[in-house]
């Protein structure tokens, strides 16, 4: 009898730790969840049949409470993963750089009277490339110029996919100098990739600088703008136009 009681002791505390990843969600896995059942599983096979029978309803009306609680946790990160994430990409969503990203990185440059550059990517004939060689070969581009971008950026940096193929990079505490050999740099890299047909990538950019008390969403308009400026003159990019760096 004592020794059942023990059991049930560890079991209890053994369950309130299970729970109490649940809650916080950081540590449960399924590697959790298979620890929880090997133990029920050996505590149940060292339980004589007398006094399974009794605590049996209890055990698994626990593991199954656990199971439910396990994949509602489960639910809600991977919901929460794919508004930070875009599952194609890699990049951050727009909804991540608008709601938790921008807000606390404009924060941050306020105390320290810094600034942000905001690069804006695009692909060039992105629609045409679908068109010819199927939407497969498109998703193949974008992840490609995906890794290419996050590859290069610092950690301090984040590259959102701001719509499409349009792709927001932004660079807190730095000049339009470093801005202008990131953008330069990336160009550069993605047109040498080697893709099927030998489709060469360019892209079209524009950047614009945000200083602390000027109205972000202007500023993401003004990249915005100057890049479709850029698409509108050249078909083939080498270098970033003058004209994108304002």
């Amino acid at each position: 009898m004592k020794l059942l009681l023990l059991k049930i002791a560890i079991s209890g505390v053994f369950f309130s730790i299970l729970i109490h990843a649940y809650l916080s969600t950081k540590y449960l896995t399924k590697k959790t969840l298979g620890y929880f059942v090997l133990y029920i599983g050996v505590f149940l096979a060292s339980s004589t049949v007398f006094f399974f029978d009794r605590v049996q309803p209890i055990l698994l009306m626990a593991l199954s409470m656990f199971t439910s609680l396990l994949g509602t946790g489960l639910i809600v990160r991977n919901i929460k993963q794919i508004s930070i994430r875009d599952f194609l990409t890699g990049l951050y969503t727009r909804v991540y750089f608008y709601s938790e990203w921008l807000p606390r990185e404009m924060k941050r440059q306020e105390r320290m009277k810094g600034q942000i550059v905001f690069i804006m990517m695009d692909i060039d004939n992105f629609k045409m490339l679908n068109d010819n060689h199927g939407h497969r070969f498109g998703d193949c581009i974008l992840r490609k110029v995906s890794e290419v971008i996050l590859t290069d950026i610092r950690a301090s940096d984040i590259a959102v996919r701001f719509g499409g193929d349009e792709i927001l990079i932004a660079l807190p505490s730095t000049s339009l100098r470093e801005a202008k050999n990131v953008s330069t740099r990336i160009i550069e890299k993605i047109k040498k990739l080697k893709l099927k047909n030998s489709e060469l990538i360019t892209l079209s950019v524009g950047m614009s600088i945000w200083k602390v008390g000027e109205d972000v969403n202007k500023v993401l308009d003004e990249a915005d703008n100057k890049m479709y400026k850029h698409k509108t003159f050249k078909k083939v990019i080498g270098i970033v136009g003058e004209e994108n760096i304002n």
